[in-house]
């Protein structure tokens, strides 16, 4: 199933598309099922502890893990990178036939060619515990690198979405620019540690409250952010990166020199009895700097 150019052109337009019930129960109800199974241990996966999510350096992970009570387990996970390789209900989406087919209209149409196919470059888990922070406004291009537009988010609610869990919220038309702003600190308690995107309008942002078996298709360059989870349960999204296949990129995310991993990874923030670690980083270069819109003369210091 692709997409008739109606719904391109408002993608174009909007920089966001949301297709509802693109993904059936069963298929929803798999990605939830193994999405706890994860964190539960089910599936063979290496730990990976990051400072710069807030969570503390562990010598010994699986002793820790070990100790906690199924619940505990699932409020600690945090991120899974790659879920794919580690089982099937998300190997399935990511080879999902209607998937595929919207995502290479949409990459086709934002380089305004006649033919092309998108490649899936990571899949991730990102989950929001109860009481979790949420992310403050930022551009997913900026951690990852090419000169070509076709970069393409996917977030796929496992739970249901909304505004007091934490769903997404975007500034319809920021893309359109191609402008990478620069980032800073923030250091407000309703956000993670993560920098803010600075030197917009973000009137006319909107929530993106979604369900689980919707998907929702973003442009790389678009702003946008989540809210805190204020609910008591968890709130898990299925998140990819695609680009279209012949397009070159560079990783730029901080912390992951080496990319792709070499397996499925979970990163857990575990119980700190001091209270939470949050560890600052420098700005990467894109992140400190930003870039101007592609043909501006303006020079990124001026913006």
């Amino acid at each position: 199933m692709g997409l008739n150019r109606q719904l391109v052109d408002k993608y174009l337009e909007d920089g966001y598309l949301v297709v509802r019930d693109l993904l059936t129960a069963e298929e929803s109800g798999a990605l939830k099922t193994d999405s706890e199974g994860l964190a539960l241990g089910r599936f063979p996966v290496t730990n990976a502890n990051s400072p710069s999510l807030g969570g503390g350096r562990v010598d010994d992970a699986d002793t820790v893990l070990e100790r906690m009570t199924e619940e505990q387990r699932l409020q600690a996970m945090i991120l899974v990178h790659f879920p794919q390789w580690a089982s099937p209900a998300f190997d399935h989406i990511v080879q999902h036939q209607g998937l595929r087919a919207i995502l290479d209209s949409l990459v086709v149409a934002r380089l305004d060619r006649s033919e092309g196919e998108a490649k899936c470059l990571q899949d991730y888990i990102f989950c929001k515990p109860a009481g979790e922070a949420g992310k403050a406004w930022h551009q997913d291009a900026t951690y990852i690198e090419t000169d070509a537009r076709s970069l393409t988010g996917v977030w796929i609610p496992i739970d249901d979405a909304s505004i007091d869990n934490g769903c997404l919220w975007f500034i319809p038309g920021s893309h359109q620019s191609g402008e990478l702003f620069r980032m800073e600190r923030h250091g407000r308690d309703d956000y993670d540690n993560a920098p803010v995107s600075i030197g917009f309008d973000d009137h006319s942002e909107l929530p993106v409250e979604v369900k689980a078996g919707d998907v929702v298709f973003f442009d790389g360059h678009l702003l946008h952010r989540s809210g805190p989870n204020t609910t008591e349960r968890p709130r898990h999204a299925l998140v990819m990166h695609w680009l279209e296949t012949e397009t070159p990129y560079t990783w730029k995310f901080p912390g992951d020199p080496v990319w792709p991993p070499a397996s499925a990874s979970i990163t857990w923030r575990f119980p700190n009895p001091e209270g939470s670690e949050l560890v600052e980083r420098p700005l990467t270069e894109l992140e400190d700097q930003g870039r101007p819109p592609a043909g501006s003369a303006v020079s990124v210091q001026e913006v």
